[in-house]
């Protein structure tokens, strides 16, 4: 059941808008911006991935929470780029959504395929800054 809180993100449109920059520039605007980075660790043999791409990501009620208080990045763990990110963060398992504060430290660790309304509700008390929640 969705809270009175929530029902607002139900009428944005569009889908989550991935940056597409590198993870460091990421990371520099969610500092400037005092948000919430958003991972998503991906892979095109990863099926629910893929899954995830095209129908939770496209969902206009996760694409307004996560643009608004998130800076997404996807990480493509096929790339150099990715690779070093992955290991970074010691991503084992795919699809793996990280959260990350401001200053890169884990806050949120969401494992497997998630639906956009469960989604929603793990992400939803990850958006002020300055939220603290053990990664899972």
């Amino acid at each position: 059941m969705l809270t009175a809180a929530l029902l607002p993100l139900l009428v944005h449109a569009g889908g989550v808008e991935f940056s597409d920059t590198s993870y460091e520039a990421a990371v520099e605007r969610a500092a400037r911006e005092d948000k919430p980075v958003f991972l998503d660790f991906t892979a095109s043999w990863c099926r629910p991935c893929r899954m995830m791409d095209s129908q939770v990501f496209p969902d206009s009620s996760l694409g307004a929470l996560v643009n608004e208080h998130f800076v997404a990045f996807k990480v493509d763990t096929q790339t150099p780029e990715g690779v070093q990110v992955a290991t970074k963060y010691g991503i084992s398992f795919l699809p793996t959504m990280i959260v990350l504060d401001s200053r890169e430290q884990e806050i949120k660790r969401i494992k497997g395929y998630r639906d956009p309304v469960s989604l929603i509700l793990e992400l939803a008390p990850l958006k002020e800054p300055g939220a603290t929640f053990g990664p899972e």
